[in-house]
């Protein structure tokens, strides 16, 4: 007598001796091994539709992630891109002083210079630029040199940058950026025009 079951874990129909009841075989759908039922567990008169099938789901009903997940990545780096800004040196601007009787306060740029509590800075025409009659040429060495002239002074120095009309605008960044560095108390600004002394 011939026993004819199905595949516990892939529902496939299989046929097996009685002789072999008890046993396992190989189920030809799945490779699986499958014990093989008894006879008396399969009824003849019960429905073959009533012997148990395995639950299978259907993948048309799975959601796949792995799309999304790269599209969220994607937003992810191109905000983290987009949103990353240049850091910027930002020195606080003093503010403008009213020109009302400053006529008998008003020193020139000689007197400055007699001054110890002033460092001299000074931006030629061709974006040089000399620290206390020595020139500088790099930022670093900038920095340098102004962080030691303040070192020289008991109290924070003040430093008066004197910059040529002609020079641009970035030198005078750089020397206001390593003002910053340097932790001097105030910087005051005169533009000359030429070789004019005010």
């Amino acid at each position: 007598m011939t026993l004819q079951f199905h595949c516990p874990n892939c529902g496939k129909k299989l046929k097996a001796r009685e002789a072999d009841a008890g046993r396992t075989a190989i189920c030809s759908g799945c490779g699986n091994r499958v014990a093989i039922p008894g006879s008396a567990s399969l009824s003849s008169d019960e429905p073959e539709s009533l012997v148990s099938m395995p639950s299978r789901k259907d993948s048309g009903d799975l959601i796949d992630m792995t799309p999304m997940v790269d599209v969220v990545l994607f937003l992810l780096i191109f905000f983290l891109v987009t949103s990353v800004q240049a850091i910027q040196a930002v020195i606080d601007m003093p503010t403008p002083q009213s020109t009302v009787g400053a006529t008998s306060s008003g020193r020139s740029i000689a007197e400055y210079e007699q001054d110890p509590d002033y460092i001299m800075v000074r931006i030629e025409d061709d974006d040089s630029v000399w620290v206390e009659d020595e020139q500088t040429f790099a930022d670093q060495d900038l920095r340098v040199r102004l962080r030691a002239a303040a070192a020289e002074r008991s109290e924070l120095p003040s430093v008066l940058v004197v910059g040529n009309a002609d020079a641009s605008h970035g030198a005078a960044v750089r020397v206001f950026d390593a003002c910053a560095y340097a932790r001097v108390k105030d910087i005051s600004f005169i533009v000359q025009e030429g070789d004019t002394s005010n």
